[in-house]
Formats: structure tokens, sequence, C-alpha cells
């Protein structure tokens, strides 16, 4: 009997812009999965290269199933893989930029993951090696890179860990289509639109750390990895979203703290435009309007505890 017919679909997204030095490398490095039950859906987010021709020619040799989208202006990544979500079929998604490499053995080790698993588990990561654009190694791996207090990656209810800082490799994940339907697909207005996914399956879903490195993630000059633009915007309204949970209001006071230090405007309006007193984060606000030296602002906010605080209204009204 065929594995076509006894194992889970899992659509495989592959988002593609400007990508044409790796992009058969990439598609092939999913071609070759030993999990062979998958459909490949390819968009191109209107790349000014010819990666859209070599893509073209190479489904031309490919016997599987896929699908292929083009858009005829540029999207952004969020709305390039929500389509993506759209077009699929599978029990199980997974997302691979076409600059990136999946190693043979992920599909089946994981997708057998999430088979075994209760319905409560939503989604399995696993680490990634890193790369550089010529291929050659970079010491180190993904989530070591990004949190460096682990001693081990967590596994479970692991919501309380992500949003003290985001280390799931994106392209290291495999997720249930239902958990997708019912949470909803990426937020086109964030930056950092990964890490939002994450922290909404993780408040309802346990999530499963698979012990081992699955793929290799690419690290271009200028990638995102190298740069925090907007980083701070984006993670107020992040955290918003989740503004009943206490590690969420600490975290938005500790973006507080740093933004009134470095004066990061951008980020104090996203605070403000916050509907729920944060203990502590009306205290900095005020302090930003008052017209006196910097420096003393600055000594004031160092000294803020948010624990001190965290029972106290009358200290922000």
């Amino acid at each position: 009997m065929s594995t076509m017919n006894t194992t889970p679909l899992v659509s495989v997204i592959m988002c593609n812009y400007n990508n044409a030095p790796w992009v058969i490398e990439a598609l092939n490095s999913v071609a070759t999965q030993t999990y062979k039950n998958i459909e490949i859906i390819v968009l191109d987010d209107c790349s000014k290269d010819n990666s859209p021709s070599l893509i073209e020619e190479w489904l031309k040799t490919y016997t599987g199933t896929f699908k292929f989208i083009r858009h005829e202006r540029n999207m952004g990544i969020c709305i390039t893989a929500n389509d993506g979500i759209a077009a699929s079929s599978g029990k199980y998604i997974c997302f691979l930029a076409t600059d990136d490499i999946m190693l043979p053995e992920k599909t089946a080790e994981q997708a057998a993951l999430l088979e075994q698993a209760g319905q409560d588990v939503g989604m399995v990561y696993s680490d990634a090696r890193l790369i550089q654009d010529d291929g050659r190694p970079i010491y180190g791996n993904f989530i070591q890179r990004y949190r460096q207090d682990f001693i081990w990656p967590p596994s479970g209810w692991i919501f309380d860990d992500i949003i003290k800082g985001n280390y799931i490799p994106g392209m290291a994940t495999l997720i249930r289509k239902s958990v997708i339907d019912a949470i909803g697909s990426f937020d086109p207005t964030l930056s950092y639109e990964d890490f939002d996914m994450w922290l909404r399956i993780a408040e309802k879903y346990q999530i499963i750390f698979q012990n081992k490195q699955t793929v290799k993630y690419r690290i271009r000059k200028g990638s995102l990895m190298h740069s925090s633009k907007n980083f701070n915007p984006s993670q107020v309204r992040i955290f918003a979203k989740f503004i009943d949970h206490a590690t969420a209001r600490r975290a938005l006071f500790d973006i507080a703290v740093a933004s009134y230090i470095v004066r990061d405007k951008e980020s104090i309006l996203q605070l403000r435009s916050l509907n729920e007193v944060i203990p502590g984060i009306s205290t900095i606000l005020k302090l930003w309007d008052v017209k006196f030296p910097h420096f003393i602002g600055k000594r004031i906010v160092a000294r803020l505890k948010y624990k001190d605080l965290s029972n106290s209204v009358n200290v922000l009204t």
C-alpha cells in the first residue's frame, strides 16, 4: 500500500522574493524529504530577479503535488504566507523560505511527533543550523543565538518562556492546520509576525521541542537577524494582545523603562494607546511629559521596580 494513502498530507509553504541564488537548493531539500506525502506551495512575492523562471523550470520536472502562486505586486511576507495557508490542503503546515534548507528527516520525524501527541499539542519545533550566504556553517545554533539563558529549550505549556524573547526558528516548525484555523493566520500589521503567532499558539496549545537540528537557516547580510529596527513598537502591540497574562504586563513595563531611557518616541506612542493601566507605565508616561532634564527622569525610571508598583494603583493615577 502506498504511503501516500496512509500518512497525513503535509503542506510546505515556500515564500520567495529575489532568492535566485538559493531557490533550487531549497526546493530540492523539500523534494528529497524521506516523507513523501507532501504538497509544495511556492509563492513568489513579485520578485525582480529570475527566481520565478527558475521555479517554473524546476516544477516541470517535479512529479509531486505543487501549487505556484505569483503576486503581481509585492505584498510582504505576512500576506504571502497567509496566501499559502489559504491555498494549503494538508493536515499539517510548515514554512520554508527559499533561501533556507530542510534536512531530509524533518517532515517525517515532526509529523510522527504530532501524530503521536494529543490534540492539545499544536506545534512541534526544533533547533536550526546557521549558515552563511555561501552555505558555509556559522558557529552555534539558532536557539542558542537568541536565548543563551536556556539550559534546555522548553516543551509543553511554554507561553511564559516565549514571551521573554522569541527563540523559535520558524522554518523548523510543524503546525496543525486546525490550530491555525482556530487562532488565525499571521498578523500583517506587525513586524516579527512569527513571534505573535507562536504566542497565540502557546496561549491555547502545548508546543513540543524536538531535540534535533532539522533545517539550515541562512543568515544573509542585512537580514532581520542583524537588525532590531522597529522591534519595540511591534512588541508593544504583540504584548497588548496578551495583557491578561502577568508576564505580558511585566514585558510592557520593561519596554516602557527602556523606551524612556533611549527616548524611543514610537514605542512611547504605542504604550499610550494601551486600553488598560499597567503598573508603572503611567508613571513613566507622565515623566515623559514633564519638562525637566532627561538625565533626572532617567534616574527616576531606572529606580522603578515593577514588583513594587504591581500592587499599587495610586501611583498610576
